[in-house]
């Protein structure tokens, strides 16, 4: 047990490199300071709605006393080698309490995902105690995939998560037909293409990277 309040205190339970610097972060935004047990486990959990679990990894939260009014803020911590099925630079995630369902609390991540300098986020706002994981946020991702300007005329401009080695872009219509498309550099983050050639309308963007695909819908004028 340790004693939680305003400032993070940390518990470096599940690394996996023998001890490095990630495990979990516990903080109390309100409330009082509370003592809280972390400990992990890897059993996957099936849950309505959830997507895909980032890593294996989840933690037990347990707070000595239940009744204790408090708000919890969660620190996960954890390296790109722990990545189940996702191997770009840095994912969108939500911290989620399995107790509640698939929801969760969407977290910006920090770090590199290296030993050193892990991946970091931070949810706040949980109630109480439980078993906490870390999902991959698709519909953030999907938002992190924007065209500009839209619309375009002659050219625009994709900005995308970080394109791996075999990533693919393709627009289009809107029953189906395609109507470009092109590999992408491997470690792009924004790819322009030229859309003067396209018939004015409204197309469906797609990015197939790794394995997921990223959507958005560009209007051409």
């Amino acid at each position: 047990m340790r004693t939680v309040a305003a400032a993070p205190v940390y518990f470096p339970v599940g690394a996996s490199d023998g001890g490095g610097l990630h495990g979990l972060a516990l903080s109390t935004t309100e409330g009082n300071a509370t003592a809280f047990k972390v400990s992990t486990t890897t059993n996957p959990d099936d849950l309505a709605g959830l997507n895909e679990k980032l890593i294996r990894q989840q933690w037990r939260v347990i707070p000595e006393v239940n009744s204790s009014v408090f708000t919890l803020a969660v620190s996960p911590s954890w390296l790109k080698s722990e990545q189940l099925n996702y191997a770009g630079s840095k994912p969108t995630i939500r911290v989620v309490r399995v107790e509640d369902g698939a929801q969760g609390i969407a977290a910006p991540v920090t770090g590199l995902g290296q030993k050193d300098h892990p991946y970091t986020a931070t949810a706040s706002g949980f109630k109480t105690g439980g078993t906490f994981l870390i999902a991959q946020d698709a519909a953030a991702e999907n938002d992190a995939c924007t065209v500009y300007p839209n619309p375009a005329v002659s050219q625009a401009t994709v900005s995308h998560p970080e394109a791996q080695s075999g990533a693919r872009i393709t627009i289009a219509t809107v029953d189906g037909r395609q109507v470009y498309a092109r590999e992408l550099r491997a470690g792009a983050t924004q790819t322009t293409i030229e859309v003067a050639q396209l018939e004015n309308g409204v197309y469906l963007v797609q990015l197939q990277n790794n394995g997921r695909t990223f959507s958005t819908k560009l209007v051409k004028k």
